[in-house]
């Protein structure tokens, strides 16, 4: 039993002994302690330094610290982590086992999100896999829901005729069972407007456009929305 820093002690719960260090001493090489170990603070959390990671640049590689939970067996009971990546993502998570993590998580924009492994069941935690966000973008959940939207702009379409057009969705289905819906965002407004799809599949569809007004050419954008696994 010792002290890591001063007021920072480690209470052995055997036989409650304490050696404790006066200032700021560095232990070095690895100790194991076979017994409970109490971390006592009456000043302030403890600082956990990660020194291979740096928070001010983004690394060529990506970079963790963590502490690994293991049974007397040397058996992974689970890890808590933390984590710089390549693309500017800082990241705190938790693992069970060698399973899928949990975890917090900021992007080089500064916006912060959950993740959780996909799961079907009930009582999984929903939270979201990858998004991208945008004019024609997605949101996907860790329980395999997707929510996609597109935008089409600038179509020229004549009195009591249609113009159609292929979209190919920002990330793919995994079947075809999707609800699709859309409706005109610009263009003008006299003209009377209906919409249809086609050719749907995991990857794409067929987007319908119909003036069926019969005041002359309408010049029309459309705005779209499709929900599914």
């Amino acid at each position: 039993m010792t002290i890591r820093t001063n007021g920072q002690i480690i209470a052995g719960t055997s036989d409650g002994d304490v050696v404790k260090l006066t200032g700021n001493q560095t232990i070095d090489g690895i100790k194991t302690f076979t017994s409970k170990q109490i971390f006592k603070n009456t000043v302030r959390p403890h600082d956990f330094y990660a020194p291979n990671i740096d928070t001010s640049t983004t690394p060529s590689s990506t970079q963790s610290y963590y502490s690994d939970f293991l049974d007397k067996n040397g058996v992974r009971i689970g890890v808590i982590g933390v984590q710089k990546r390549t693309d500017g993502t800082e990241r705190i998570y938790l693992q069970i086992g060698n399973e899928g993590t949990i975890d917090i998580r900021k992007d080089a924009q500064g916006v912060v999100s959950t993740q959780a492994p996909s799961s079907t069941a009930a009582n999984s935690i929903v939270t979201h896999v990858s998004r991208s966000l945008g004019s024609n973008g997605y949101f996907k959940l860790g329980n395999g829901l997707i929510i996609q939207w597109g935008y089409i702009g600038g179509r020229t379409i004549g009195s009591n005729s249609e113009v159609s057009s292929t979209i190919t969705f920002p990330t793919p289905f995994s079947s075809t069972g999707q609800a699709i819906a859309a409706m005109t965002s610009t263009g003008n407004y006299y003209a009377s407007t209906q919409f249809g799809f086609s050719n749907i599949t995991a990857t794409s569809m067929v987007l319908h456009q119909y003036n069926t007004a019969t005041g002359g050419t309408a010049s029309l954008s459309a705005k779209w929305i499709a929900v599914g696994y």
